[in-house]
């Protein structure tokens, strides 16, 4: 059951992170645990003015309550939240994403003399701005290539902006509409586009997915039980939320019931983050980008041809391609 957090701050955060040792996954735990004490430490006292601003004290403090509530329905096993957590993690969503997304965005280092002279004349055109590196390209044309089902985002449409050479009376196109429709079709491919996972990283997720490395099961350490405790009244009133037995409240069906947390729903999980995740290398000469990403093949199901006569004639009259023939008309 999620427990209302105290309001002082110093509780919170100590319920914050006593909240993080319960999490299934490892990166999550330790990421969060740094998240928190980041956040916290750039609030505090030493680090504000002296006016410092009660509606943002308590905007702040309502936004760790609410991750605390996240926090908790994950630990408790709810599907969004803990779903929620792991792309947090592993950078699908968030700070890390804008983080992995900074790195991978990072212009090229000019080679030579003349490729410095080209970065020097393309700063100077207004036009030419918001140009993706050559990695983000390589990471682009990938993403073109792979399905957005599994990648959760739309597909990438175009690797270019579409910017007409004259305007509507044959006159030259203006270079600050030209640069504001690069710069719109820059942020839309940062939107689409899913950031690298460092290699290490990338591979611990793998052998998470695939279930080379196990974790479970689990000891979650034992949670404390709250000294100001709700009365027998209010915990019987949340029980008839879940069980529907109160005609004004949501029936069972209609809330979202936790999950038992075990190794196969977990490896769905990861899997799920798994096959939206890449990671890049360059090639021998350093001047390619290769791509690859994750995918999770099932082992146990092996997909056969029929071969015994018992088998072939449940397919009789059917071709390869799974379409029914016709029969020859008398």
């Amino acid at each position: 059951m999620v427990v209302r957090a105290s309001s002082h701050p110093l509780h919170l955060l100590r319920s914050l992170l006593r909240e993080c040792t319960y999490l299934p996954d490892p990166a999550a735990r330790t990421y969060f645990h740094q998240y928190i004490l980041q956040r916290f430490r750039k609030h505090t006292q030493e680090n504000q003015s002296a006016a410092s601003d009660s509606v943002r004290i308590t905007q702040l403090l309502r936004s760790a309550r609410r991750g605390l509530s996240v926090l908790q329905r994950a630990n408790n096993g709810e599907l969004k939240h803990l779903q929620k957590v792991l792309m947090h993690t592993y950078g699908r969503s968030g700070k890390r994403r804008r983080e992995l997304l900074a790195e991978v965005s990072q212009s090229d280092i000019p080679a030579d003399q003349n490729a410095l002279e080209t970065v020097r004349n393309n700063a100077q055109n207004k036009a030419s701005g918001f140009t993706p590196s050559t990695r983000l390209l390589a990471l682009a044309k990938s993403h073109q290539k792979r399905p957005s089902a599994e990648l959760g985002k739309s597909s990438i449409k175009r690797l270019s902006p579409k910017i007409p050479e004259t305007n509507i009376w044959g006159r030259r196109f203006p270079e600050c509409r030209a640069r504001n429709m690069r710069r719109k079709w820059f942020a839309g491919l940062l939107e689409k586009i899913q950031p690298p996972l460092p290699r290490h990283e990338w591979d611990r997720l793998c052998a998470l997915a695939t279930g080379k490395q196990k974790i479970f099961p689990f000891e979650m350490p034992q949670r404390r039980s709250c000294l100001n405790a709700s009365d027998s009244s209010a915990l019987a009133k949340v029980a008839s939320w879940r069980t529907g037995a109160s005609p004004f409240y949501p029936k069972k069906d209609m809330i979202e019931q936790p999950h038992v947390l075990t190794s196969r729903f977990m490896r769905r999980l990861w899997a799920r983050i798994f096959m939206q995740t890449p990671t890049m290398s360059q090639d021998l000469s350093g001047k390619e980008w290769r791509v690859e990403w994750g995918s999770v093949h099932d082992g146990r199901i092996q997909l056969k041809r029929a071969t015994s006569p018992s088998t072939l004639s449940l397919f009789e009259g059917v071709d390869e391609k799974g379409i029914k023939q016709k029969s020859p008309k008398s």
